[in-house]
């Protein structure tokens, strides 16, 4: 069923949705046939009565409320309706850094190197006052964002670079665990080595600065690996290549400091985020147009996105090989889970028990195989299937060879990158889903499922 109506907003569409809340664009009415867009952010409908999520819920709600500066999406009420809680935030009318980089990759055409440097100024600004900010007692509130990532910062289309969403954000007062369960909370790329280990800090939110920075300048991140566990090693290992080596023309300010940013150790990386917008000042001034003015150029660019996440695709009709068989099997809607591994199979298969029945396979012919003989609403494939071949080769193949108008199709990944996000819309994929943290990801292919059912 469509949701209509949260509250007094009025829905105008979903821009985003995660392990723990969906995001919606809403409008509100005034006086006068005045009307506000706003965002407005809620705990999925199936962890509405979990207290874990509802506690994070608020601590978000207590940290972002007492945040307000330029460069931070403001938090502008925090409600309750038919028992689901929900945040209201600024409507930045833009695009993500993501989505942005994503566009540009894409299209060959990286961010000035100016723009780079002003944008981690920008962050930098953002971070350096709620490392600082001070609570109605006057002590210090000890913000650390944990999350710093191109995903979390957004772009408006005048320019204006604001960081988003701190809720995993470590403050004091939390009522929530930050590592619930003994789970790592955040995107391992963007990780400080000594965050792994519960140590975050001030200069952890930096050398994820430093790695946002090396992803603008290089077009990738400095330390990409297969798997989650291969990349956290790495981190902590080993050191970054020179971003001078891989991008020429990089000035030397500009240079230095994502180096310094990005080492492991962190008491070489700067003491305070003030120290990089100062830095970076003289290589954002010698620009010779405004960089704003080149930053909302993009935004214009990027093709409409949402202002958050990446949005799934719709559900039409793939256009198909003329020259391909159809098959369309009859039986009761099933769901298909291809995963190499028995034991997610098996978990997956349980949180899908009572909604809909599950066929199991575990590489991509099996999954085929399966797929062409009987009828299936959802498929959840795991990213890489074996022989290299992929979930997103198998939703394309699907698409050309059975009737896939009503089927959802779900990809498992370690960690939804720009890159995997991009493919996984162009095959066709629905949801990006995260296996980092199972206990979320059954909980919501089992909202997917009900959904879909």
């Amino acid at each position: 069923m469509k949701l209509e109506q949260i509250g007094p907003y009025r829905i105008v569409r979903r821009i985003g949705r995660g392990g723990m809340a969906e995001v919606f664009l809403a409008r509100v009415a005034g006086a006068d046939g005045f009307e506000r867009e706003v965002v407005v952010k809620r705990v999925l409908p199936a962890l509405a009565h979990e207290q874990e999520f509802i506690d994070m819920f608020r601590d978000e709600a207590r940290i972002t409320a007492q945040l307000r500066h330029g460069n931070i999406a403001q938090l502008l009420d925090f409600r309750e309706h038919d028992g689901q809680y929900y945040l209201l935030l600024e409507y930045v009318d833009g695009a993500s850094l993501a989505n942005i980089l994503a566009d540009g990759a894409a299209r060959k055409v990286p961010l000035p190197h100016a723009v780079v440097a002003h944008v981690l100024s920008e962050v930098a600004r953002a971070l350096d006052y709620a490392h600082r900010k001070r609570g109605a007692d006057g002590g210090p509130l000890g913000v650390v964002h944990r999350d710093v990532s191109p995903s979390n910062v957004l772009v408006s289309r005048d320019g204006e670079v604001k960081l988003t969403d701190f809720g995993i954000a470590r403050a004091s007062g939390r009522v929530s665990e930050t590592t619930t369960g003994g789970r790592i909370k955040g995107k391992f790329s963007y990780m400080a080595p000594e965050a792994v280990f519960g140590e975050a800090t001030v200069r952890s939110d930096l050398y994820a600065l430093g790695v946002m920075g090396w992803e603008m300048l290089a077009g990738a991140r400095p330390f990409a690996t297969p798997t989650n566990e291969a990349q956290l090693v790495h981190q902590a290992t080993a050191s970054a290549r020179p971003i001078g080596e891989v991008v020429s023309g990089v000035p030397q300010p500009l240079a230095d400091m994502v180096m310094r940013l990005v080492n492991r150790d962190p008491e070489v990386r700067p003491a305070r985020a003030a120290i990089v917008a100062d830095t970076l000042g003289a290589v954002v001034s010698a620009s010779e147009r405004s960089v704003q003015e080149i930053l909302a150029e993009r935004v214009v660019e990027t093709p409409r996105t949402r202002p958050m996440t990446t949005p799934p695709p719709s559900r039409k009709r793939a256009p198909r090989d003329r020259h391909a068989e159809v098959t369309e099997p009859e039986g009761p809607a099933m769901a298909l889970v291809v995963d190499s591994s028995p034991t997610a199979r098996a978990l997956l298969k349980r949180a899908l028990d009572g909604v809909m029945p599950v066929v199991e396979g575990a590489d991509f012919d099996e999954g085929l195989g399966i797929a062409r003989s009987r009828r299936i609403a959802l498929v959840l494939a795991q990213y890489l299937l074996g022989g290299g071949r992929t979930g997103m080769d198998l939703c394309r193949e699907l698409r050309r060879h059975v009737e896939t108008e009503h089927v959802t199709f779900a990809l498992a990944v370690f960690e939804a990158t720009p890159a995997i996000e991009q493919e996984a819309r162009e095959a066709g994929v629905n949801l990006v889903v995260s296996k980092s943290d199972p206990k979320a990801l059954l909980r919501v292919v089992r909202e997917l499922a009900i959904a879909t059912a």
